[in-house]
């Protein structure tokens, strides 16, 4: 992932920490739809970033051989 990129998500999963940490007292931030559609993005993010780095080990892997 690129260092933006990366920065990026390192601040989304900032933000995903700080609703989770305060959760108390956002009682109706999280209940909004916006709060979901925004755990779907994260969710869909990490899937994305697993999958390309699953990828790139693999390619090593068979370059190596």
């Amino acid at each position: 992932m690129r260092t933006t990129q990366g920065a990026v998500f390192q601040s989304l999963r900032a933000i995903k920490g700080f609703l989770d940490e305060h959760a108390d007292k956002l009682i109706t931030v999280l209940a909004s739809g916006a709060h979901k559609r925004f755990e779907e993005i994260i969710n869909a993010l990490d899937a994305h970033a697993a999958d390309r780095t699953g990828s790139f080990i693999e390619r090593r892997s068979l370059t190596q051989r």
